[in-house]
């Protein structure tokens, strides 16, 4: 599975880390990254936070299978999107 990390705004005296899960489009690294433009980054940049993505393992680049026809969606769920 994909994922991306940036330590970029984080210091050693917070505790803060935002994780960010890909809904039905692929992760990417801007989703971390751009405080400008994605308004969680802009608050983990001001509590000094630790950032996190993972990549939809069915609708991003980490595909289980390349069939991705409805009768396959069965194996994304949420239950298996939130185990880590």
């Amino acid at each position: 599975q994909r994922y991306w990390y940036n330590y970029h705004y984080a210091n050693p005296e917070s505790n803060v880390n935002v994780l960010s899960l890909a809904g039905e489009t692929g992760s990417y690294l801007m989703m971390i990254s751009d405080p400008s433009t994605i308004s969680y980054v802009y608050y983990a940049q001001q509590l000094n936070a630790s950032l996190y993505a993972l990549d939809q393992r069915f609708y991003g680049d980490s595909r289980p299978t390349e069939d991705t026809s409805i009768d396959k969606s069965r194996i994304s769920s949420l239950d298996k999107q939130l185990k880590i």
